[in-house]
C-alpha cells in the first residue's frame, strides 16, 4: 500500500506498479509489464460570489471555476438550510460558472451553497451567500375618510417589504407629484395607509404605491383616483325681493 499526499485537487494522476525483489544486479524488477491505472482527485470547493442582478422573482449566481470539475450541485433554502427547496437539493447546473434562478418568491430571503462534482465524487461545500428578492408590487385599495381637503390612501401589505413609497398627483399619469408624496419618502413597512391633508377641494387626485426592502423597490401598484368633496359655497345677498318671494344667491 502506498499513500501520496500534497496532490492537487481535481487533477488526474497516472501510476505504474512493478513487482520488485530488491536483489542486486541490473534488473530488480520481476515483471516487465507493470500494473497501470489512474485516479482523479476530488475537486476543491467552489467559492460563491455575491449574488447579482436581483429581481422580484430571481437573481444570478456566479462562482469560481474549479479544476477538474465536471458539474456543480446547487442548494437553495428560504430558511437558512433548515430545509432545502424542492428542485434545488443538489440540483446539477452543468459545467458552467454562473446560473440565473427564476420563478422564486418575491420579498423572500434565500441562502445558497454549491459544490463541485467529478467522477471521484463531490467536493466539500462552498461558502454560503444570501439574497433577498425585491418585494412584489402592492395593491392600492379604495381611499377612505374622504373630505374637502383630505383623504386616506390605502394599500395591501406585501411580504418582505421594509417600507412603502406613496406617489400622489393631480395628474392621471402621476406627473408633478405632491411634495413628500413623490415616491421617494419611505413609510414604515408596518403601515398600510396614509392620510393626505391640505389638498384642493373638489379636485381628483391619483395615487399609487411601491414596496421596498434592502434590495430595491418594486414597480408601482395599480393607480387609483379619488375626487374630494367640493368646497362650501358662499351665500351672498338675496335679490329680487318681493312680498312673497326672493332669489337666493351664492358664489
Amino acid at each position: 500500500r502506498f499513500f501520496d499526499t500534497n496532490l492537487t485537487a481535481g487533477t488526474k494522476y497516472f501510476y505504474s506498479i512493478f513487482s520488485f525483489n530488491g536483489s542486486a544486479g541490473s534488473y530488480n524488477y520481476v515483471n516487465a509489464n507493470p500494473l497501470q491505472g489512474s485516479q482523479i482527485m476530488l475537486p476543491s470547493a467552489p467559492v460563491l460570489d455575491p449574488v447579482s442582478l436581483l429581481t422580484q422573482t430571481g437573481f444570478t449566481l456566479s462562482w469560481s471555476a474549479v479544476n477538474g470539475a465536471t458539474d456543480y450541485r446547487l442548494f437553495l433554502s428560504s430558511d437558512n438550510f433548515v430545509n432545502t427547496l424542492a428542485g434545488y437539493d443538489g440540483k446539477l447546473t452543468g459545467l458552467v460558472a454562473s446560473r440565473t434562478l427564476e420563478g422564486l418568491s418575491s420579498g423572500t430571503s434565500y441562502h445558497i451553497k454549491i459544490l463541485a462534482v467529478n467522477e471521484a465524487g463531490n467536493s466539500s461545500i462552498s461558502n454560503t451567500e444570501s439574497a433577498i428578492t425585491i418585494p412584489a408590487s402592492p395593491v392600492a385599495t379604495a381611499a377612505s375618510m374622504v373630505a374637502q381637503t383630505s383623504f386616506v390612501a390605502n394599500w395591501e401589505s406585501v411580504i418582505g417589504a421594509n417600507d412603502y413609497y406613496l406617489t400622489v398627483s393631480a395628474n392621471a399619469n402621476l406627473s408633478s407629484p405632491l411634495a413628500d408624496f413623490d415616491g421617494a419618502t419611505p413609510i414604515d413597512g408596518s403601515i398600510f395607509s396614509k392620510e393626505l391633508s391640505g389638498l384642493d377641494a373638489g379636485t381628483a387626485y391619483y395615487f399609487a404605491v411601491s414596496a421596498g426592502n434592502a434590495t430595491g423597490k418594486s414597480p408601482l401598484s395599480n393607480v387609483l383616483s379619488q375626487l374630494l368633496l367640493p368646497a362650501a359655497p358662499m351665500a351672498i345677498s338675496a335679490s329680487l325681493v318681493g312680498q312673497t318671494s326672493f332669489s337666493a344667491n351664492w358664489d
